[in-house]
């Protein structure tokens, strides 16, 4: 059936649906998110306003409401984190970047107040999933390698690859080389400073006779067994 050529349109959207009162369904739609996205503009800075004045009364008051609705803040995290997952992601990033020392601190003490709940969760999610973990450690190399270069030694991976220039890619101690390995990081383990990067075979000697003492005992040893 064709579309009568007298049907009553909107003049400002074209739309062909009203309410009562002539109003336009479509203009009407537009104009309330307008008006909530007002609304909801202004409530946010009155927030504001009331949390610049007050902090701690103001998160006492969003702790009480959560700790009373534990079930809705939940509902309603995960329906934003649905919604907004892309941008979630990157704020967390920016934040967790400017508060590296922050985010630690309270990792390790979540830790040391919930380790076997820690160690329990740990070994069941590596338990079920090995083949995932693989892949991504196959893909992820130098993410990996710089990770636990910062979380050992707090040295970057520029760092560490500057050092093993100036050193011409060898160990410090015997100058051999690397045989396809990463040089060991060396480091003073009574005040964490960096020493250089050894083999293998020199970085555990040298582990065992880092005390002065032990390494002189070790070399009048070796000199009189030549005798």
């Amino acid at each position: 059936m064709t579309e009568s050529i007298t049907q009553k349109r909107c003049k400002k959207c074209g739309g062909t649906e009203f309410y009562k009162g002539n109003h336009c369904k479509a203009c009407s739609a537009v104009y309330d998110k307008n008006r909530h996205a007002l609304h909801r503009e202004k409530e946010n800075a009155q927030r504001r306003k009331r949390y610049a004045k007050d902090p701690q009364k103001a998160l006492a008051k969003n702790k009480k409401w959560r700790d009373e609705h534990p079930g809705k803040k939940h509902d309603y995290d995960r329906k934003y984190y649905v919604n907004h997952a892309e941008e979630v992601c990157v704020r967390s990033r920016a934040y967790n970047a400017k508060h590296l020392e922050e985010g630690r601190a309270r990792s390790k003490k979540r830790y040391a107040t919930h380790r076997e709940e820690a160690l329990a969760y740990a070994n069941n999610y590596d338990a079920t999933h090995r083949e995932e973990q693989r892949l991504y450690r196959a893909g992820h190399r130098k993410e990996a390698r710089a990770y636990r270069l910062m979380r050992e030694f707090g040295i970057t991976l520029e760092k560490y690859d500057n050092m093993f220039t100036s050193q011409h890619g060898v160990c410090a101690i015997c100058g051999s080389s690397p045989n396809n390995e990463n040089l060991c990081v060396d480091h003073n383990h009574s005040t964490g400073k960096i020493r250089g990067l050894l083999c293998r075979k020199c970085n555990s000697a040298l582990g065992v006779f880092e005390n002065a003492g032990t390494l002189a005992k070790a070399q009048v040893y070796l000199a009189g067994a030549r005798e």
